[in-house]
Protein backbone atom coordinates (compact mmCIF):
# COMPACT_ATOMS: atom_id res chain seq x y z
CA UNK A 1 0.00 0.00 0.00
CA UNK A 2 1.22 3.50 -0.94
CA UNK A 3 0.64 5.74 1.85
CA UNK A 4 0.90 9.38 2.06
CA UNK A 5 1.33 11.82 4.89
CA UNK A 6 0.55 15.43 4.20
CA UNK A 7 2.39 18.10 6.33
CA UNK A 8 1.39 21.74 6.08
CA UNK A 9 1.49 25.32 7.43
CA UNK A 10 -2.40 24.94 8.48
CA UNK A 11 -4.36 28.32 8.54
CA UNK A 12 -5.95 29.16 11.68
CA UNK A 13 -9.61 28.91 12.37
CA UNK A 14 -10.09 29.07 8.56
CA UNK A 15 -11.42 25.86 7.42
CA UNK A 16 -12.42 27.10 4.03
CA UNK A 17 -8.86 28.40 3.28
CA UNK A 18 -7.43 25.08 4.41
CA UNK A 19 -9.98 23.02 2.42
CA UNK A 20 -8.42 24.68 -0.67
CA UNK A 21 -5.22 24.39 0.31
CA UNK A 22 -5.41 20.78 0.85
CA UNK A 23 -7.32 20.58 -2.83
CA UNK A 24 -4.00 22.30 -4.21
CA UNK A 25 -2.02 20.29 -2.78
CA UNK A 26 -3.38 16.92 -4.09
CA UNK A 27 -3.73 18.63 -7.32
CA UNK A 28 0.06 19.28 -7.80
CA UNK A 29 1.33 15.87 -6.25
CA UNK A 30 3.68 14.19 -8.54
CA UNK A 31 4.82 11.10 -6.16
CA UNK A 32 6.04 8.17 -8.32
CA UNK A 33 3.54 5.98 -7.20
CA UNK A 34 -0.58 6.90 -6.85
CA UNK A 35 -1.62 7.07 -3.06
CA UNK A 36 -3.73 4.45 -1.67
CA UNK A 37 -4.15 6.10 1.27
CA UNK A 38 -3.64 10.07 2.64
CA UNK A 39 -3.34 11.07 6.01
CA UNK A 40 -3.46 14.75 7.48
CA UNK A 41 -2.90 16.06 10.76
CA UNK A 42 -5.05 16.37 13.87
CA UNK A 43 -7.89 19.15 13.64
CA UNK A 44 -7.01 19.62 9.87
CA UNK A 45 -9.25 22.60 8.65
CA UNK A 46 -8.85 24.97 11.75
CA UNK A 47 -5.35 23.83 14.35
CA UNK A 48 -5.46 22.79 17.22
CA UNK A 49 -8.14 25.58 18.62
CA UNK A 50 -9.97 25.77 21.49
CA UNK A 51 -12.86 27.52 19.79
CA UNK A 52 -15.84 24.63 19.16
CA UNK A 53 -17.54 27.36 16.15
CA UNK A 54 -14.18 27.01 14.51
CA UNK A 55 -12.64 23.70 14.80
CA UNK A 56 -16.54 21.38 14.63
CA UNK A 57 -16.54 20.14 10.77
CA UNK A 58 -20.04 20.59 8.92
CA UNK A 59 -21.52 18.27 6.47
CA UNK A 60 -19.82 20.17 3.41
CA UNK A 61 -16.66 19.76 5.55
CA UNK A 62 -17.58 15.69 5.54
CA UNK A 63 -18.20 16.29 2.02
CA UNK A 64 -15.12 17.45 1.06
CA UNK A 65 -12.95 14.62 2.01
CA UNK A 66 -15.98 12.52 0.64
CA UNK A 67 -15.92 13.87 -2.68
CA UNK A 68 -11.88 14.30 -2.41
CA UNK A 69 -11.37 10.05 -1.43
CA UNK A 70 -13.80 9.30 -4.52
CA UNK A 71 -12.36 11.25 -7.08
CA UNK A 72 -8.53 10.80 -6.16
CA UNK A 73 -9.27 7.15 -5.38
CA UNK A 74 -7.72 6.98 -2.28
CA UNK A 75 -8.54 6.53 1.36
CA UNK A 76 -8.22 9.64 3.15
CA UNK A 77 -7.64 10.40 7.30
CA UNK A 78 -8.14 13.95 8.72
CA UNK A 79 -8.98 15.47 11.60
CA UNK A 80 -11.76 17.94 13.34
CA UNK A 81 -14.05 18.42 16.04
CA UNK A 82 -17.67 16.94 15.78
CA UNK A 83 -20.03 16.58 19.26
CA UNK A 84 -17.72 17.97 21.33
CA UNK A 85 -14.95 15.36 20.73
CA UNK A 86 -11.55 15.81 18.93
CA UNK A 87 -11.78 13.12 16.15
CA UNK A 88 -9.59 11.12 13.33
CA UNK A 89 -11.86 10.21 10.81
CA UNK A 90 -11.22 7.79 7.84
CA UNK A 91 -13.00 7.56 4.26
CA UNK A 92 -12.35 4.65 2.24
CA UNK A 93 -11.69 5.52 -1.55
CA UNK A 94 -15.39 5.47 -2.42
CA UNK A 95 -15.83 8.41 0.23
CA UNK A 96 -17.68 6.35 2.54
CA UNK A 97 -16.99 6.53 6.65
CA UNK A 98 -14.76 3.79 7.49
CA UNK A 99 -13.67 5.21 11.18
CA UNK A 100 -14.20 7.14 13.49
CA UNK A 101 -11.44 7.57 16.86
CA UNK A 102 -12.59 10.28 19.23
CA UNK A 103 -8.94 11.02 21.26
CA UNK A 104 -8.82 9.35 24.58
CA UNK A 105 -6.67 11.28 26.37
CA UNK A 106 -6.96 15.29 26.58
CA UNK A 107 -4.45 17.62 26.73
CA UNK A 108 -5.22 19.37 30.17
CA UNK A 109 -1.66 21.65 29.69
CA UNK A 110 -3.44 23.50 27.27
CA UNK A 111 -7.05 23.13 28.54
CA UNK A 112 -8.36 21.10 25.78
CA UNK A 113 -10.05 19.29 28.73
CA UNK A 114 -12.18 22.39 29.41
CA UNK A 115 -13.61 22.81 25.30
CA UNK A 116 -13.82 19.12 24.51
CA UNK A 117 -14.71 15.74 25.56
CA UNK A 118 -12.88 12.55 25.79
CA UNK A 119 -13.32 9.66 23.55
CA UNK A 120 -14.47 6.23 25.73
CA UNK A 121 -12.22 4.00 24.15
CA UNK A 122 -9.54 2.75 21.12
CA UNK A 123 -10.64 1.37 17.86
CA UNK A 124 -9.12 -0.83 14.83
CA UNK A 125 -10.32 -0.96 11.29
CA UNK A 126 -9.20 -2.55 8.07
CA UNK A 127 -7.85 -0.58 5.11
CA UNK A 128 -6.62 -3.04 2.35
CA UNK A 129 -4.24 -5.40 3.78
CA UNK A 130 -3.37 -3.84 7.01
CA UNK A 131 -4.89 -3.55 10.63
CA UNK A 132 -4.59 0.20 11.69
CA UNK A 133 -5.09 1.73 14.75
CA UNK A 134 -5.77 5.61 14.83
CA UNK A 135 -4.87 7.99 17.51
CA UNK A 136 -4.68 11.74 18.40
CA UNK A 137 -1.62 13.67 19.24
CA UNK A 138 -1.73 13.44 23.29
CA UNK A 139 -2.00 9.79 22.74
CA UNK A 140 0.85 8.94 22.25
CA UNK A 141 2.36 9.36 25.82
CA UNK A 142 0.21 6.38 26.62
CA UNK A 143 1.62 3.27 25.92
CA UNK A 144 -0.45 1.02 27.40
CA UNK A 145 -3.11 1.76 25.23
CA UNK A 146 -1.01 1.07 22.22
CA UNK A 147 0.14 -2.36 24.11
CA UNK A 148 -3.54 -3.26 23.95
CA UNK A 149 -4.13 -3.33 20.71
CA UNK A 150 -0.62 -4.52 19.20
CA UNK A 151 -1.76 -7.80 18.42
CA UNK A 152 -4.59 -6.80 16.05
CA UNK A 153 -2.87 -3.62 14.56
CA UNK A 154 -0.21 -3.57 11.63
CA UNK A 155 0.19 0.48 11.57
CA UNK A 156 -0.70 3.13 14.18
CA UNK A 157 -1.34 6.45 12.88
CA UNK A 158 -0.97 8.93 15.27
CA UNK A 159 -2.07 12.48 14.04
CA UNK A 160 -0.85 16.18 15.65
CA UNK A 161 -0.39 19.56 15.98
CA UNK A 162 2.74 18.82 18.18
CA UNK A 163 4.74 21.94 19.31
CA UNK A 164 9.00 22.77 18.65
CA UNK A 165 9.38 22.59 21.84
CA UNK A 166 8.87 19.18 22.97
CA UNK A 167 9.83 17.98 19.64
CA UNK A 168 12.53 15.38 20.85
CA UNK A 169 9.66 13.81 23.00
CA UNK A 170 7.79 13.04 19.35
CA UNK A 171 10.75 11.60 18.17
CA UNK A 172 11.61 9.51 20.81
CA UNK A 173 8.20 8.16 21.46
CA UNK A 174 7.45 7.27 17.64
CA UNK A 175 10.26 5.50 17.42
CA UNK A 176 9.22 3.67 21.14
CA UNK A 177 5.91 3.00 20.00
CA UNK A 178 7.23 1.38 16.87
CA UNK A 179 9.92 -1.09 18.52
CA UNK A 180 8.17 -1.86 21.34
CA UNK A 181 4.88 -3.07 19.53
CA UNK A 182 6.58 -4.35 16.60
CA UNK A 183 4.22 -2.24 13.86
CA UNK A 184 4.49 0.49 11.51
CA UNK A 185 3.87 3.94 13.27
CA UNK A 186 2.71 6.75 11.44
CA UNK A 187 3.11 10.11 12.86
CA UNK A 188 1.53 13.32 10.97
CA UNK A 189 2.36 16.56 12.17
CA UNK A 190 2.12 20.35 10.94
CA UNK A 191 4.23 23.09 10.51
CA UNK A 192 4.09 26.65 10.74
CA UNK A 193 2.65 28.29 13.90
CA UNK A 194 -0.60 29.62 15.32
CA UNK A 195 -0.97 32.67 17.80
CA UNK A 196 0.65 31.17 20.47
CA UNK A 197 3.38 27.76 19.14
CA UNK A 198 5.35 26.77 16.59
CA UNK A 199 5.04 23.52 14.71
CA UNK A 200 8.27 22.01 13.14
CA UNK A 201 6.77 19.24 10.94
CA UNK A 202 9.06 15.88 11.63
CA UNK A 203 6.32 13.82 10.42
CA UNK A 204 7.52 10.62 10.31
CA UNK A 205 7.12 6.70 9.29
CA UNK A 206 8.92 3.97 11.71
CA UNK A 207 9.19 0.20 10.64
CA UNK A 208 8.33 -2.65 13.00
CA UNK A 209 11.85 -2.42 13.52
CA UNK A 210 11.72 1.07 14.97
CA UNK A 211 14.07 2.05 11.75
CA UNK A 212 13.18 5.40 10.16
CA UNK A 213 11.56 4.70 6.99
CA UNK A 214 10.52 8.21 6.22
CA UNK A 215 11.60 11.73 7.71
CA UNK A 216 9.65 14.57 6.50
CA UNK A 217 11.74 17.46 8.20
CA UNK A 218 10.28 20.96 8.20
CA UNK A 219 8.78 20.61 4.55
CA UNK A 220 5.08 21.17 3.50
CA UNK A 221 4.31 19.22 0.88
CA UNK A 222 2.74 15.14 0.48
CA UNK A 223 5.78 12.85 1.22
CA UNK A 224 4.54 8.68 0.18
CA UNK A 225 5.64 5.56 1.32
CA UNK A 226 5.36 2.15 1.15
CA UNK A 227 3.63 -0.25 3.61
CA UNK A 228 4.30 -3.85 3.14
CA UNK A 229 1.40 -5.97 5.30
CA UNK A 230 3.67 -8.88 5.67
CA UNK A 231 6.53 -7.08 7.30
CA UNK A 232 4.94 -6.80 10.60
CA UNK A 233 4.48 -10.86 10.36
CA UNK A 234 7.80 -11.46 9.65
CA UNK A 235 9.51 -9.26 12.40
CA UNK A 236 7.35 -10.70 14.77
CA UNK A 237 8.01 -14.39 13.48
CA UNK A 238 11.69 -13.38 13.49
CA UNK A 239 11.85 -11.92 17.37
CA UNK A 240 8.70 -12.68 18.93
CA UNK A 241 8.50 -10.07 21.60
CA UNK A 242 4.79 -9.83 22.10
CA UNK A 243 4.17 -13.53 23.17
CA UNK A 244 6.32 -12.35 26.31
CA UNK A 245 4.02 -9.40 26.89
CA UNK A 246 2.51 -10.35 30.35
CA UNK A 247 -0.84 -8.27 30.63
Amino acid sequence: MQAGICQFNIVWENREANRAKIGAMIAAYRGEKPLDWLILPEMTLSGFSMKNDKTTLDAGDIAFFSDLAQSQHMAISFGGVQDRRNWLFTVDNQGQMLSRYAKMHLFSFAHENTAYLPGDAPVSFILGDLRVSPFVCYDLRFADVFWRLATCTDVFVVVANWPQLRIEAWNTLLKARAMENQAYVIGVNRIGSDTKVNYPGKSAVLSPWGTTLLDCGDEEGIFGVELRPQAVSEVREKFPVLQDRRS
